[in-house]
């Protein structure tokens, strides 16, 4: 094995302008064959026929509201701070109603609201306003994005 394992290291090395040129070859090859097939990805899940499909398209025109995606922003103050005051408690409210009269949201449910628990961190620093869309997130995408960036600066 050794022996041909020195023959292999002698050739490449008295060829290695076309060792090298050939594996320049192989990655563009490569690299257009990876061009030319890719398809993207996508990021819908569903298997035709299955139980649990029926059941999510039953739930789906049953409960249109749950149908869709659901996101949660996250409400953290500074070290030393507290959700759970007047100020950071009327920021979140009007985060949560700005984001309920979006178009594609369903519902918005605040860390505050009667009935929610367990949406406010144990150090009080950090809260989960939770919002369900009316829609898939492969069609909110930018939206989301805008909605979060824009809930941060209304929060600072």
């Amino acid at each position: 094995m050794s022996s041909f394992l020195y023959r292999l290291g002698r050739a490449m090395a008295r060829g290695r302008v076309v060792v090298v040129a050939v594996w320049l070859v192989v990655l563009a090859v490569a690299g257009g064959g990876a061009l030319v097939f890719s398809q993207g990805t996508d990021d819908t899940f569903a298997i035709p026929g299955s139980e649990s499909q029926d059941a999510l398209d039953y739930l789906g025109r049953v409960f249109p509201q749950v149908s869709g995606t659901s996101a949660q922003l996250v409400v953290v103050v500074p070290e030393g701070q507290s959700v759970d005051v007047p100020a950071t408690r009327a920021a979140v409210a009007d985060a949560v109603a700005r984001i309920g009269g979006l178009d594609q949201v369903a519902s918005v449910l605040s860390p505050f609201d009667a009935g929610v628990h367990g949406a406010v961190s144990g150090d009080q620093r950090a809260a989960i306003v939770t919002v369900q869309l009316k829609v898939g997130l492969g069609v909110l995408a930018r939206e989301v994005a805008n909605v979060g960036t824009r809930s941060r600066m209304i929060l600072a």
